[in-house]
């Protein structure tokens, strides 16, 4: 089970992901976004460097399969004018006992025909992770969160993090962002500074260095708190 980022001689990165149950942290990373549109190639720059998957070089499958494998929850969830079953399940492919399971999974105690406008943002995200669990297995293997709780309180944060752990277990899940608290129980830790990789590794290792950029965010995040 290895995750890693290798710089390269001419400072190329070969990122490579192995697809178990695994959480990936990624604190301090500048043009943040970039990830996203590399991992889901909206943008192709081969020649800065690659990205495998599973050992499979991105660029060599076709974009549909790429991206049906990679689900994303976004700072700002989508929300489409209607209902909580249209928003779940806008094609109408699944009953609603079905629906309400998933609901139940992400701690939501609301009707499929309440209006989905009404939800507050954290509800927002939590219904977010409602459609992902919808998907199969196949289609979550991987879960990108890109600062999904940066304009949520701490106590929101706290429950969608547990029900991320508890229901999606199985996926490969990368968590941008810049709260500690949000990505302190990940597996490992990417810390990256001006475009580079300072720090990689499990969170106690990083913490092992008292000099460490990690070391010095988490020391700022307690000072504040």
């Amino acid at each position: 089970m290895s995750v890693y980022a290798e710089e390269q001689a001419r400072g190329k990165y070969f990122f490579t992901f192995l697809l178990v149950q695994y959480l990936i942290g990624i604190s301090r990373l500048y043009r943040k976004s970039s990830l996203v549109v590399v991992l889901t190639r909206l943008y192709l720059a081969k020649s800065l460097g690659s990205i495998y998957l599973d050992g499979v070089d991105i660029t060599s499958c076709g974009l549909k399969v790429l991206r049906r494998s990679i689900s994303i929850i976004p700072q700002s969830p989508l929300i489409m004018p209607g209902s909580i079953r249209f928003n779940l399940d806008p094609f109408t492919s699944s009953d609603d006992s079905v629906l309400y399971d998933v609901l139940r999974k992400v701690n939501l105690s609301i009707s499929l025909h309440d209006d989905a406008d009404q939800l507050s943002l954290g509800e927002r995200q939590l219904l977010s992770i409602a459609r992902i669990l919808l998907r199969t297995p196949e289609q979550r293997r991987i879960v990108l969160l890109d600062e999904p709780t940066a304009s949520i309180d701490p106590t929101t944060d706290a429950k969608i993090q547990a029900v991320m752990r508890t229901e999606l277990k199985e996926s490969t899940t990368i968590t941008i962002a810049h709260r500690i608290n949000t990505i302190i129980s990940c597996d490992k830790i990417l810390v990256m500074s001006n475009g580079r990789v300072a720090e990689f590794g499990p969170p106690g290792k990083l913490l092992e260095n008292n000099n460490g950029i990690f070391s010095e965010m988490v020391r700022e995040s307690q000072a504040s708190s």
